[in-house]
C-alpha cells in the first residue's frame, strides 16, 4: 500500500484540481470564471492553451507521485542504527612506567620495553575492553644486553601484578589482615586507635579500589587484602621470547606490573608522614635532591628513651633499590622501618641497643625512569673533575656528616631482586672476601630466621664492591657490608607486600643480634679504630686548607672527605 505523507498528500490534491483554487505568480494565474471558459471554448487560442495546461499538470502530477513513492520507501525503512567507536588501547605515562604499544587487535595489544633490561616492566592501560579477555603480549626481543640479554626463559610461571588503584598513592599500598576478632587491621603502623580498623565485612572498607570489584583483591583464605593482586593466566612462548597475559578486566584502565612498585611517591608521602608523627627515636633526615629534583631522605631510628645512650650504639644501615627499577629489596627496607616503630615489644628492646639507619628507595630517579644501574657503581671516581650523580653525593656527605659527629657504622646491607627464576625469595650473592667465614656465618644464621621463605646457602661469588655506596662505606670506615637479591615472585613461594616488609623485620632481629655476638666481638675494635684514623686524616687535611669550603665530588667519594 503506498503511504503518502499528509503534507505531500494536499501538494497532489491541489495540483490534480487546481480550479478550485487560485494561485498567483507574476501577475498570472487560473481563475474559477467557468462562463469565461465557455465564450473561449470555440476558439484555438483556448484549445491549445487548455491541453497545454493538462499536460503540465499531468507531468506535475508524475513529479509528485515519484516524491511520494521515495517518501513512503524511507517510512517503511527502520530507523538508522548508530555505530559505536572503538576507543584503542592506549598507555598512561606515570613513575616507573616503560612500556609501549606497537600493535593491536580487537581482543590483543602487543607492547615492549622502552628501556634495556628486563628485570622490570610496568605500564597503566586505558581503554581495555570489559566485556571479553584480552591479551597483552610483551615481545623480549632487542632488550637486555650483550651480557645479560632479555630472554623470556627466566619468566616461566612468572605471575605479574594488577590494579585499578592510582599506583602513585600511597593509599594504594595499604594492605589489611584480619585478626582473631574478624576485624580487618591496617598493615600501616602510622595508623592508631580505631583508625587501624576497617570494619568486619567480607573485605575491608577502603578508598582506592571500587566496592563493586574489591572481591577480586581478597586472598583464597579471605584472611588478606591488598590493592594488588596477581594475575593467574600467563604464557611464556620460549620460541618466540615473548610473554602473554590474559585477563578479562573489570575496569577498562588497570596496572599492569612484573611486581608491586615502589615508586618515589610512595617513599615521600612515608617520609612526610613519618616526620609530621614526631614518634620518639625517629628522624628524617633531608639529605638534598637528586638529579631531577626528588627529595633525598635517610630515615634514623634510635632508642626513644635516652638519645645520649643510643650514640654509642653499634649502627645497622639499611638501603633499597639501588638499582632504581627493583622494588622488591625497598618493600624490604620499608618493613624494618615500619616494624621498628611499631609497638611489637622486640622492636622496642631492640632499638634501645642498636641504631638503625634506613633508606628504602637509594636511586629515586632511576626508580622514576624503570632504569637499571644508574647509580649503581658511582661511588669511585677516576677523574678528579667526574660529576657524580647528586643522589650519590647527598647520601655520601650525609655519611661523612655521621661519622664527624662521632657516630658509628658497623654493618651496611643493600637489597636487590632478581627476575623470576634465578633465585628464590632470599639469597646472599656475593661473600665479603675481606671476612669470609665471618659473613658466611651471618648469612647461615640469616636464612634459619627466615622461616617460611624460599632460600638458598649458595652464593654467585666472594668480592667486595667498593664503587657502590655499602663499597664506599668500608673503604673509609671499614663496616662489614653483605648484600641479598629478595625474590617476590619465585613460583613455588611468591611473596606478598606484607610477606616482603616481614622479611625487613626478620633481616633486621638477625643483624642486631650478630652486632651482639661474640664473632662480631672480634672485629668491632679494628672497626672503631678504622672509622677514628679516618676522622683523624679529616681533620687534618681541612686544617691544611686556606680557605673554608664544601668538599669537592672528588674529596667525597676518592678521599672520604
Amino acid at each position: 500500500m503506498l503511504f503518502i505523507p499528509s503534507n505531500t498528500g494536499n501538494a497532489i490534491r491541489r495540483l490534480i484540481s487546481p480550479w478550485q483554487y487560485t494561485e498567483e505568480t507574476e501577475g498570472h494565474g487560473f481563475h474559477t470564471d467557468v462562463g469565461a471558459q465557455r465564450k473561449a471554448h470555440d476558439t484555438g487560442k483556448h484549445i491549445m492553451s487548455n491541453t497545454l495546461r493538462r499536460v503540465q499538470m499531468g507531468l506535475f502530477i508524475l513529479a509528485v507521485l515519484s516524491i511520494a513513492l521515495v517518501a513512503s520507501a524511507q517510512a517503511g525503512k527502520p530507523p538508522a542504527t548508530t555505530v559505536p567507536v572503538v576507543q584503542s588501547i592506549t598507555l598512561l605515562p606515570g613513575d616507573g612506567m616503560n612500556l609501549t604499544i606497537t600493535e593491536q587487535e580487537p581482543g590483543r595489544v602487543a607492547v615492549k620495553l622502552t628501556t634495556t633490561a628486563a628485570n622490570w616492566f610496568a605500564g597503566t592501560f586505558a581503554n581495555l575492553p570489559t566485556d571479553r579477555e584480552t591479551t597483552i603480549e610483551l615481545a623480549l626481543a632487542g632488550s637486555g644486553s650483550k651480557e645479560n640479554p632479555a630472554s623470556v626463559v627466566k619468566w616461566a610461571d612468572l605471575h605479574p601484578v594488577m590494579t585499578y588503584a592510582d599506583p602513585a598513592k600511597y593509599a594504594t599500598y595499604e594492605w589489611f589482615a584480619k585478626d582473631t576478632q574478624g576485624r580487618w587491621v591496617s598493615g600501616d603502623p602510622l595508623k592508631t586507635g580505631e583508625a587501624r580498623y576497617a570494619g568486619t565485612g567480607k573485605v575491608p572498607v577502603q578508598q582506592v579500589i571500587p566496592v563493586a570489584v574489591a572481591e577480586q583483591f581478597l586472598s583464597r583464605d579471605g584472611k588478606y587484602w591488598s590493592a594488588w593482586r596477581e594475575i593467574e593466566t600467563i604464557d611464556a612462548v620460549m620460541d618466540k621470547n615473548i610473554f602473554r597475559i590474559k585477563q578479562q578486566f573489570a575496569l577498562p584502565k588497570v596496572t599492569v606490573a612484573m611486581r608491586i612498585p615502589y615508586p618515589p611517591k610512595y617513599q615521600q608521602a612515608f617520609s612526610e608522614r613519618l616526620e609530621k608523627a614526631h614518634l620518639p627515636g625517629v628522624t628524617v633526615h633531608a639529605v638534598g635532591k637528586s638529579t631531577q629534583g626528588r627529595p633525598l631522605t635517610v630515615i634514623q631510628v634510635d632508642d626513644p628513651d635516652d638519645a645520649n645512650t643510643a650514640a654509642n650504639h653499634p649502627v645497622l644501615l639499611l638501603y633499597g633499590a639501588e638499582d632504581g627499577n627493583e622494588p622488591d629489596g625497598a618493600w624490604v627496607v620499608d618493613g624494618a622501618i615500619r616494624w621498628l616503630i611499631s609497638q611489637d615489644a622486640e622492636a622496642q628492646q631492640l632499638r634501645k641497643k642498636v641504631t638503625v639507619l634506613a633508606i628504602p628507595e637509594l636511586d629515586v630517579d632511576g626508580a622514576a625512569s624503570a632504569t637499571y644501574a644508574c647509580l649503581t657503581n658511582t661511588f669511585m671516581l677516576t677523574k678528579p673533575d667526574q660529576q657524580p650523580p647528586a643522589a650519590t653525593l647527598g647520601n655520601t656527605a650525609f655519611m661523612n656528616t655521621w661519622f664527624k659527629s662521632g657516630r658509628r657504622l658497623d654493618l651496611v646491607c643493600a637489597f636487590h631482586n632478581v627476575e623470576c627464576l634465578e633465585a628464590p625469595n632470599v639469597m646472599c650473592p656475593i661473600i665479603d672476601q675481606r671476612h669470609v667465614s665471618v659473613m658466611q656465618t651471618l648469612n647461615q644464621t640469616v636464612l634459619e630466621h627466615l622461616a617460611g621463605y624460599a632460600t638458598t646457602p649458595k652464593t654467585w661469588m666472594t668480592g667486595f664492591f667498593d664503587t657502590r655506596f655499602s663499597g664506599w662505606c668500608s673503604r673509609h670506615v671499614g663496616s662489614l657490608a653483605t648484600i641479598y637479591e629478595i625474590n617476590s615472585r619465585y613460583p613455588s613461594q611468591r611473596l606478598t607486600q606484607a610477606h616482603l616488609q616481614g622479611a625487613g623485620m626478620c633481616f633486621t632481629q638477625t643483624f642486631a643480634d650478630f652486632l651482639y655476638s661474640p664473632t662480631f666481638a672480634t672485629l668491632a675494635p679494628a672497626i672503631e679504630r678504622r672509622r677514628k684514623n679516618q676522622y683523624a686524616q679529616q681533620q687534618q687535611f681541612w686544617a691544611k686548607q686556606k680557605i673554608t669550603r664544601p668538599p669537592t665530588p672528588y674529596e667525597t667519594l676518592v678521599m672520604g672527605y
